[in-house]
Parts: C-alpha cells; sequence; structure tokens
C-alpha cells in the first residue's frame, strides 16, 4: 500500500466508504493464523478452508491503513456472517463503510460495516465492528 494519511475519527461521517482492500490469503498466513488461536476444528486442518474469524482479523487490520486508531481505542463488539468458503490461494477483497458514529455520554462510537468477496466477486463473509475511540 502506498503511504497516505491516516482519517481521524473526527473526519469520519455515515457513509464514508473505505477505499478497497484486497489481499491473498497464503498458506502460510493462515497456519500462523490457525496456531496463534489455537484452533482445532477438523474443518481447517490440511483442507486449504479459511475460518471467516481469519478473515474478519484481516478485514481489521487492512482498516488500519486507513483509520487513526489511537491509543485506548476498544474494539467492542464483532458480528460477523459466513455466506461462503474461502480457500487458501484466494484473492479477497474487503469493501467496509462507517454505518453509525454517535457521541454521548463521553463515549465516541463508530460502526463499520464490511463485506469480503472472493476474486470472482462471490461474498464470503459479512460483518460489523464497533469501537469506543478516546
Amino acid at each position: 500500500m502506498t503511504e497516505q494519511q491516516k482519517i481521524e475519527y473526527s473526519q469520519l461521517e455515515v457513509g464514508y466508504e473505505f477505499p478497497p482492500a484486497s489481499y491473498n490469503l497464503g498458506s502460510a498466513d493462515v497456519s500462523a493464523y490457525l496456531k496463534a488461536t489455537g484452533e482445532t476444528d477438523r474443518l481447517f486442518q490440511n483442507t486449504g478452508i479459511v475460518p471467516p474469524t481469519a478473515i474478519a482479523a484481516w478485514s481489521l487490520i487492512a482498516l488500519l491503513d486507513y483509520v487513526d486508531m489511537p491509543s485506548g481505542t476498544i474494539h467492542l463488539a464483532q458480528e460477523l456472517e459466513s455466506v461462503g468458503i474461502a480457500k487458501e490461494s484466494d484473492t479477497i477483497t474487503c469493501h467496509a463503510r462507517v454505518s453509525r458514529k454517535q457521541e454521548r455520554s463521553g463515549l465516541r462510537l463508530l460502526d463499520i460495516e464490511f463485506k469480503v468477496q472472493d476474486q470472482n466477486g462471490d461474498l464470503v463473509v459479512a460483518g460489523k465492528s464497533s469501537f469506543n475511540f478516546p
């Protein structure tokens, strides 16, 4: 990714769409994710199928390239809907947008909805992440 200025919370508005982020699901990355999370489900062992939670995690990582997440930011909640199957070596693209921005009682809340498609344009994972910014 080219060097760019990150967006601050104050600049984000409902409806803002982040640039699409694409990445390849390499077998080494998938293996590292399975090991780090202690995932032992046979569905993900030596089948090439990538856990939807791994896809969601990489989607959040992609957002870090675009949003300034200051120290003290809390990831409050995560909703996931697994719609399809992604396999190792697939190239997936995450599309994300701000779906809610609210300030109340000293809280600065932000919801980001995302959908992840494979290289054929088929939906694999959809979800929403909620954050509280300091």
